[in-house]
């Protein structure tokens, strides 16, 4: 039967959501060692992404950030909501606020897939992943400063994302990478290679660590002289966001 993964127990409050991060990342370790059990598990939720990828209504490649993982009633009885499987296909956590498409999320999708189709040969994962490909690139290409990859689609499911993750571009390279091996089209490299260079260009030598990206501009920050940050958003996607410097 076609179905994700819970990410968290009920009693988080996001109750049977399935982010698609998290299944991804299943998938791979499933792959990492890939008893004929571990393989079978990690196509159930492949074929399960693939369904979500194919039957959304946007029909471009895109995955959202999560799905219900089973049905939903509200504690005390009221609306009764489908699992996984819907009427209509794959059933967003719209609840939630997780119907946008974020590009680190969505690359992370092409990774599983891409490992899929070399532990399977089987050709639907490794279209999947050009899907999801083509999507980042059709949608998420920054036309700002520093180039790169955009976070993504906001929940809306049309509106895009101003700002720049390092760490999405991180997982964008490395789908890119693995797509040019598999497909053998050396695009993909050139695609890689514009993700690389933002990273790059978020290295701070004095400190030795990645800045998180580029700002966004619907928030605020600190001016650099005054430490006030200004009254109305005025964040610039055409500069580093230097107000936090992230562990990972």
């Amino acid at each position: 039967t076609l179905r994700l993964l819970q990410s968290y127990n009920n009693e988080s409050g996001l109750l049977p959501t399935g982010f698609v991060y998290d299944n991804a990342l299943a998938v791979i370790a499933y792959l990492a060692h890939p008893t004929s059990d571990h393989v079978r598990r990690a196509r159930v939720l492949g074929d399960s992404l693939l369904f979500a990828q194919n039957t959304d209504v946007a029909h471009d490649g895109r995955v959202r950030q999560a799905y219900f993982t089973g049905p939903l009633v509200w504690y005390g009885g009221g609306p009764f909501l489908p699992g996984f499987l819907g009427a209509g296909g794959a059933i967003p956590a719209y609840l939630f606020g997780f119907t946008g498409a974020s590009t680190g999320d969505a690359a992370w999708v092409g990774l599983a897939l891409v490992r899929l189709y070399e532990h399977t040969r089987d050709q639907r994962y490794l279209d999947g992943a050009v899907a999801i490909g083509n999507f980042i690139t059709r949608t998420a290409t920054s036309p700002h400063r520093f180039g790169g990859y955009l976070g993504g689609l906001a929940d809306d499911g049309t509106t895009e994302i101003q700002w720049s993750s390092t760490e999405h571009n991180v997982d964008v390279y490395g789908l890119f990478r693995l797509l040019a091996q598999f497909t053998g089209q050396a695009s993909w490299q050139r695609k890689a290679e514009c993700a690389r260079a933002f990273v790059a260009s978020m290295w701070d030598d004095d400190g030795g660590f990645f800045y998180t990206g580029t700002q966004d501009p619907a928030a605020s920050y600190p001016d650099g002289n005054s430490g006030l940050a200004p009254s109305s958003p005025a964040g610039d996607p055409g500069q580093i966001n230097k107000s936090q410097v992230a562990e990972d």
